[in-house]
């Protein structure tokens, strides 16, 4: 049985996105969208 990775780390506060690997642009437009819509409660809640 073969697996597919995905893998991808985005970077904060700059929204770099690094070590994309089985994501369309599509796919990390969309997450984009979440992780700046969510950025404050990111920041929050990690400290």
């Amino acid at each position: 049985m073969a697996f597919i990775t995905h893998t991808v780390s985005c970077l904060l506060p700059s929204y770099r996105w690094e070590n994309i690997q089985g994501f369309t642009a599509e796919e990390i437009a969309r997450y984009q969208e979440v992780i700046e819509s969510t950025a404050h409660l990111i920041f929050e809640f990690s400290l």
